[in-house]
Formats: C-alpha cells, sequence, structure tokens
C-alpha cells in the first residue's frame, strides 16, 4: 500500500505488479476486470469515489470496464488518458517503446493526448498511436482478434502483418526474431 493525500484527507493505493514472463489478471473494487502483461504496473485507490474511477498505467493492460454512467473510468497513461463508461480496450506505455497505444475491442473510447487540443473518439478495431517525440497521432483500422490477444494462453493470427506477428512473438517469448532470422 501507498499513501497519497488529496485534500489533506490520505488515500490509501494500491498497487498491482506483474514481473518478467507473468501475466496477471485482476479484478477491481468496481467490477472492472484487468489483465497486466509482464514488467506493467497498475496504481488505484482503495476505493474509487463518487464522481470517478481513476488508475495509473506503467506497462500494457487490457480492461474489462465494469458499465457505470456515473462513474467515468479514467486510465492516466505517460502522454495520455483515457475516459471510457464501460467497454474492453488494450493499452501500452512500456518506457522502452518510442510509442504508446491504446486498441479499442468494443465500447468507445476517449483518448487526450499530450500536446493535443481536442479529446479523439475511438471506435471498435480502431488503434491510437502517440509518438511522444513529435507529439504525432496516427488512428488507424486493426484487427483486434489478430493484434490483441497477449492476455490469452495462446498467440492466434488471422491475415496478420508480418511486422505485427514478429513483434508480438518477441514480445512473448522474450527473443529477438530478427537476430535468429539472419544467422
Amino acid at each position: 500500500f501507498a499513501t497519497s493525500y488529496i485534500f489533506n484527507t490520505p488515500v490509501k493505493e494500491i498497487t498491482l505488479v506483474t514481473a518478467n514472463d507473468n501475466i496477471g489478471e485482476f479484478l477491481l473494487p468496481d467490477g472492472t476486470k484487468v489483465w497486466l502483461n509482464e514488467k506493467s504496473r497498475l496504481v488505484y485507490p482503495e476505493a474509487f469515489d463518487d464522481d470517478e474511477r481513476n488508475v495509473k498505467l506503467y506497462g500494457e493492460g487490457f480492461f474489462e470496464v465494469r458499465k457505470d454512467a456515473s462513474r467515468p473510468f479514467k486510465v492516466d497513461m505517460t502522454n495520455i488518458k483515457i475516459e471510457v463508461l464501460g467497454t474492453s480496450f488494450g493499452a501500452s506505455c512500456y518506457r522502452k517503446d518510442i510509442k504508446e497505444e491504446v486498441i479499442l475491442k468494443n465500447g468507445s473510447v476517449r483518448i487526450s493526448c499530450e500536446g493535443t487540443e481536442n479529446p479523439i473518439t475511438l471506435k471498435p478495431n480502431e488503434r491510437l498511436t502517440y509518438s511522444p517525440f513529435d507529439g504525432s497521432v496516427n488512428i488507424d483500422e486493426i484487427d483486434v482478434a489478430n493484434t490483441y490477444r497477449w492476455y490469452e494462453t495462446y498467440l492466434s493470427f488471422d491475415n496478420a502483418r508480418f511486422g505485427d506477428i514478429l513483434n508480438k512473438i518477441e514480445h512473448r517469448y522474450r527473443v529477438n526474431v530478427m537476430a535468429l532470422t539472419s544467422v
């Protein structure tokens, strides 16, 4: 437990952490399910307040947010802030990566990126990629079934880009596929 202060009132925070080669599945106090990929961390208050449900993500997570129209669910990443009411989406902000991304499976999310004026709303099967180096934002259509299955027990690809497949294999099994293919 960590303690932070809001208006001089201590707020207990819980930190969930996953180690190398581990994926964790967690249930938050509001009923939201979260899967954390390896070397990831999620920080949230012991109890969500009456107005919002705020969490901080470091690394990669997949969220199945319990719908609650009166209390938006917000994810704070390094350069991106995500707001949802009830949906399934993935988010990634590893320090070693040169980008942060949000992938929407279903529902909708509103995203605010560092340096952008207006929030961006994603539709299902869209990916937002943000580059902190130049502030660029890119939105493209993807097949979520191919792109975001790391939290499942197996990897499966159907009509996926070869580079995306290699990236997912390298991440899941901690190998450098390009080095293996050049031997």
